[in-house]
């Protein structure tokens, strides 16, 4: 309950939400002592998080449309009192874009403010105005609660007592609070460390969700366990606690050398017959026989950018994601001084060597020719530059002079070749435009741009194909389609520069490493934040679209990243172990030697010189030659899973080799 104020006090019922469900919320303005005449007003806004809606959108809120979702009314009981009802800026439509100016004085694309004015007659000190969001009287569905649910979030209010115009906020304290709580359990995910040695300890993580991936608590059961490949001592039966917060740590510990495998089903309770098969796991007989993975997301967005929601995304990272690394990268513009500096501190204070490691950083949303890319620093500090400051080379100018030496930061571009569908009102700091020439750079390795992120959320950016299952139409993270013209990874490939890659989610309401948007896989000795840092800068990555998919990869001998020279046919070996079957495996040769490549000509460059076609199998291996190889090219390696997850297909790709003939 708030607590009294001069001005009064607001309250919702019911206080709480299931995430996703559509109901009806009163929000209950209690007049204070100077009470409300006529022209007075009080202003509400619910949470940010009560706004989210699909397609990184916000949705509309409107006190127009009766039949409409998310129709806002105000009533008052007291006789001969008339009052008018307005969400500023609000919208029926269903995706919003636009921001807003909330109560705190931020634009965001979630704030959504409603005013109730009194029209006629006077409110006494504890007269009551009733705000109803989701009001069903005329056919509107009501209001939907948040799809991904922070737990009790304050209310927002301010009166204008003598109608002057001049809103004064209530404090907290007197606001209220609204929370909202997961959905029913519908997925088990089970995940383990991708790489062990005999006889070391390890943890099989569970998590229990629900359809937008909330981490459901409290749901009573047994986990029943089982291997599927490999030798591993685990207990058979793990009763659930009832304290549990919808995440469960398993002590396991493998026997054998080889691929691991695990399963897990829940018996009992609301959670029954949830049921999830491990990642693989590559056993070692010996510590000096590993050669550790580790898996993070390296782009996401939290309530410190102006088209996102969330407050805890290093905890969602950590332990329901169960992520090794990850790197919050809010957008630079709009960001106040006092907002970096929060997330400078928070990505120290969640940095934990060989458990959880985070990497300092930000996202510059440049528009063209630049493109959008993410800041990675080594250390603990470092300059924030956005797109309102200058353009991509202004950045690479200020970091040489204010960072020094070349390999503390990393600047790595994302969801090239993307158009931003045009929504009414949509306004973003630095320009929509983010496709890129790629020869602002010089041809040759660029000491700031070692990486690109061929696949996120909004989709892929390999190259130009409107129809492939995971291009930018087909994708429900945003509002975009495919460009045609040189903005993709194959066309950055031809001008020379030598670009790795990776993915991540670029997910916009704190929930980092959610399934099937986008993971990073670093190859790094040991986990640290100077270690995986190192191994990004030399492209000792690959990316998969969220399953944790184990690829090795040589080509003549030399590993991914690398340049070889070759002096007759190129051999291509590859061990993949997969999360399901695998449907194919596809080596792709970039041509970057005569006409075509000084053409640019990436769809005359690159082809699937092999295809290896899986039978059901989790695990496979390659083995090929190219008899002849061109003067110069580039090989890579791409897999596809055969069942869809989240309605998108699994894939990994791995970072190129490069060759030349001598």
């Amino acid at each position: 309950m708030a607590s009294d104020h001069e001005l009064g006090q607001t309250s919702v019922s019911p206080a709480t939400g299931t995430a996703g469900e559509w109901g009806t919320w009163v929000v209950r303005y209690r007049v204070g002592p100077p009470g409300l005449g006529e022209g007075s007003a009080v202003r509400v806004q619910l949470p940010e998080t009560w706004h989210v809606w699909y397609r990184n959108s916000s949705h509309g809120t409107h006190s127009t449309d009766p039949a409409a979702d998310n129709y806002v009314t105000a009533r008052c009981a007291k006789p001969g009192v008339a009052l008018a009802c307005d969400v500023l800026g609000g919208t029926t439509d269903e995706y919003v874009k636009a921001s807003r100016q909330g109560l705190d004085g931020r634009e965001q694309r979630y704030a959504f403010v409603t005013e109730v004015r009194v029209q006629r007659g006077h409110l006494a000190a504890g007269d009551e105005i009733e705000i109803v969001y989701g009001d069903r009287q005329g056919g509107s569905r009501g209001f939907p609660a948040p799809l991904h649910p922070n737990g009790p979030e304050a209310l927002r209010a301010a009166v204008d007592p003598g109608g002057t115009g001049q809103f004064t906020a209530l404090p907290q304290a007197a606001a209220g609070t609204l929370a909202g709580r997961p959905a029913d359990p519908v997925e088990l995910t089970a995940l383990l460390p991708s790489q062990l040695t005999v006889g070391e300890p390890g943890e099989l993580h569970l998590a229990v969700l629900d359809r937008w991936q909330n981490a459901v608590s409290a749901v009573g059961g047994t986990v029943v366990l089982g291997t599927v490949t490999g030798e591993a001592d685990y207990p058979a039966r793990f009763e659930i606690p009832a304290t549990h917060e919808g995440v469960l740590r398993i002590p396991i510990a493998a026997r054998a050398p080889g691929l691991l495998r695990l399963t897990a089903r829940i018996v009992g309770g609301p959670a029954a017959d949830l049921e999830a098969l491990s990642n693989p796991v590559r056993v070692t007989a010996t510590a000096a026989e590993a050669r550790p993975i580790y898996w993070g997301d390296l782009h996401s967005h939290s309530l410190h950018s102006f088209d996102a929601t969330g407050l805890h995304p290093f905890t969602y990272a950590r332990e329901v994601a169960a992520l090794d690394c990850y790197c919050l990268t809010d957008h630079a513009e709009l960001l106040t001084d006092e907002q970096w500096q929060q997330i400078t501190r928070d990505a120290a204070d969640h940095d934990t060597p060989g458990k959880f490691v985070t990497l300092l950083g930000y996202e510059a949303t440049f528009g063209g020719p630049w493109a959008h890319h993410n800041v990675y620093y080594r250390g603990d500090r470092g300059p924030l530059f956005g797109a309102d400051r200058g353009t991509l080379p202004d950045l690479w100018r200020l970091l040489a002079h204010e960072v020094g030496e070349d390999d503390v930061v990393l600047t790595i571009p994302h969801h090239t070749g993307v158009l931003w569908t045009s929504l009414p009102g949509e306004t973003v700091p630095g320009g929509m435009g983010p496709n890129p020439d790629w020869h602002h750079a010089e041809q040759g390795p660029n000491p700031y741009r070692p990486l690109i992120e061929i696949y996120s959320g909004h989709g892929q950016c390999e190259h130009l194909d409107p129809d492939h299952p995971l291009a930018y139409e087909y994708c429900d993270n945003s509002l975009c389609t495919s460009v045609p013209g040189p903005y993709y990874a194959w066309d950055v490939w031809l001008t020379g520069q030598r670009l790795g890659v990776l993915c991540s989610s670029d997910h916009h309401h704190a929930q980092p490493g959610l399934r099937q948007t986008g993971l990073a896989a670093i190859r790094a000795p040991r986990l640290t934040r100077e270690a995986i840092f190192d191994a990004l800068r030399s492209r000792q990555t690959y990316g998969t679209t969220g399953e944790r998919i184990l690829l090795d990869w040589s080509v003549a001998g030399a590993k991914p990243g690398a340049d070889v020279l070759v002096d007759g046919p190129v051999r291509v070996t590859a061990a993949v172990a997969g999360t399901a079957a695998l449907d194919r495996l596809e080596v792709i040769r970039g041509d970057l030697s005569g006409s075509v490549a000084r053409n640019g000509d990436a769809a005359a460059a690159f082809q699937v010189v092999h295809t290896l076609t899986g039978q059901g199998e989790l695990d496979l291996r390659l083995e090929w030659e190219d008899p002849d190889p061109p003067p110069a090219a580039l090989y890579y390696l791409r897999v596809r899973q055969r069942e869809r997850i989240r309605g998108r297909v699994p894939m990994a790709w791995s970072t190129p080799v490069w060759i030349e003939r001598t």
